[in-house]
């Protein structure tokens, strides 16, 4: 049993990633609730959900502390220009709440389809955000052509957030936890259409 979660076995690393995944989820619900830091929080879970899948850590709390503060300045920035169609979308689906059948059709379906645009459009813009140098804006104009250029990746993160977002409503205690499962679970396909981008990019440059 010693040897079963001895630090180095891969039994012990996964306890140990686990721990600091839960502490890490943790600070990240934190953030949210103080709504300021949480364009930043949310990119240095992308980063640190990065450094993890390609080289198995920096996937701690150190580490994420360390992201917050890289991406501080920008990630805000970006998600204030985020939360400007998201209070549009908001003010849209409380009005569909409380019209119900009575709201027309045409406002139904633009709700419909600016829900699902707005999570691709930010989660690609976050995990850009944690993980390359540029302005906000370039970060969410490259987010919104990479969700256009990567249809079924856009397919599954718009799920999974989607996922997210219903178990929220049926147990809001714990959206501390599905987000950033969510994040770690999107990290291999986000990453791959990243790598389609800059491999785009060099044929363009070539």
């Amino acid at each position: 049993m010693t040897r079963l979660f001895a630090p180095n076995s891969p039994s012990g690393r996964w306890l140990a990633f686990a721990l600091d995944g839960l502490l890490i989820s943790i600070l990240w619900g934190l953030c949210v609730i103080l709504v300021i830091p949480a364009g930043a929080a949310t990119a240095a879970l992308h980063q640190v959900a990065r450094s993890w899948m390609r080289q198995r850590c920096g996937c701690d709390v150190p580490a994420y502390f360390r992201a917050i503060r890289e991406n501080f300045k920008k990630a805000t920035v970006l998600w204030v220009l985020l939360l400007i169609p998201l209070a549009v979308i908001g003010g849209n689906v409380y009005a569909l709440f409380q019209a119900g059948a009575a709201l027309p059709a045409a406002v139904r379906v633009m709700i419909g389809i600016s829900v699902p645009v707005w999570i691709a459009a930010s989660t690609y813009a976050f995990a850009l955000q944690g993980a390359f140098e540029n302005s906000p804006g370039r970060t969410l104009m490259n987010g919104v052509r990479l969700a256009l250029a990567n249809l079924l990746t856009t397919v599954v993160v718009i799920l999974v957030v989607g996922f997210g977002l219903v178990c929220t409503w049926l147990l809001p205690y714990g959206y501390f936890l599905y987000f950033p499962a969510g994040i770690f679970f999107l990290v291999r396909p986000l990453d791959g259409a990243f790598r389609r981008a800059l491999a785009w990019g060099a044929r363009e440059e070539s």
